[in-house]
């Protein structure tokens, strides 16, 4: 192997950790959203808020509040 095609390899392992801990970065910046979505209530209500765009306010509260158990 040539100490160019080393060189090569070498510089995009480094750039990939770079982007890899970049991404754990991001990944760590979200963790309070994704904890929130994990959560099946909290997940069926931003989906039904999604879904019913653009006019959330035509959202019934019935139409979000059964599926749920919520009162």
């Amino acid at each position: 192997m040539s100490q160019h095609h080393t060189a090569d390899n070498n510089a995009m392992l480094h750039d990939l950790g770079i982007e890899i801990r970049d991404l754990a970065d991001e990944f760590e910046q979200c963790q309070r959203a994704l904890t929130a979505l994990g959560n099946p209530t909290r997940l069926h209500l931003i989906v039904s808020m999604l879904q019913s765009a653009p006019c959330p306010q035509s959202l019934r509260e019935d139409e979000i509040t059964s599926p749920t158990n919520l009162s």
